[in-house]
């Protein structure tokens, strides 16, 4: 049989009896053998063990096992707001991560549109004849206030929409440049 531990029990005289002498304690009518143990007495027998300790002791006894409680009472109160702490950020932490995933789904899709428009860009290049480097050969007709007109040879080059283009004709020379806007 599992034995019984009763820690701290104050024995009363109409509950039992010590017997000094023997060093044995009745309990309705039930012996029990005792051992002098430190301050106070063990008595044990199969079933049951009992201290009897001085009324000091188990006073200064209790009042530390209360300390002790009072002290797990507030580590507890501690464990619970840190598990509610604990609990808090792996919430953030979930929300988090989904939210990247959110993210990371929307830079591969625009990183998806912007290779598409560029492709596009490419393409509608090609179909209307934009270059990114060309040359530019023109002529025309050119009047400065009372002569007459005189034709001008114009050649030039041009970088993506700059154009820069030198003007030649009779007593007339210059230096151009343009910017080219698309309005269509």
């Amino acid at each position: 049989m599992k034995k019984r531990i009763i820690p701290f029990i104050l024995l009363f005289m109409n509950a039992c009896t010590i017997l000094s002498q023997s060093n044995s304690i009745t309990i309705h009518n039930n012996t029990i053998e005792g051992r002098k143990q430190g301050v106070g007495w063990i008595f044990e027998n199969e079933t049951d063990s009992i201290i009897a300790l001085p009324k000091a002791t188990y006073e200064t006894l209790l009042k530390k096992y209360r300390l002790m409680e009072a002290e797990l009472e507030r580590n507890e109160s501690i464990i619970q707001a840190k598990d509610e702490l604990i609990a808090a950020f792996e919430n953030y932490e979930d929300k988090a991560d989904a939210h990247i995933l959110v993210q990371d789904s929307l830079v591969t899709m625009a990183d998806t549109l912007y290779k598409g428009y560029k492709d596009l860009y490419r393409d509608l290049k090609k179909i209307m004849g934009i270059r990114t480097f060309s040359l530019s050969i023109g002529g025309g007709l050119h009047r400065l206030k009372s002569q007459d007109p005189a034709f001008l040879l114009d050649a030039g080059v041009e970088y993506n929409m700059m154009q820069m283009s030198y003007q030649l004709g009779k007593d007339y020379n210059g230096v151009v440049f343009r910017y080219r806007v698309p309005l269509f």
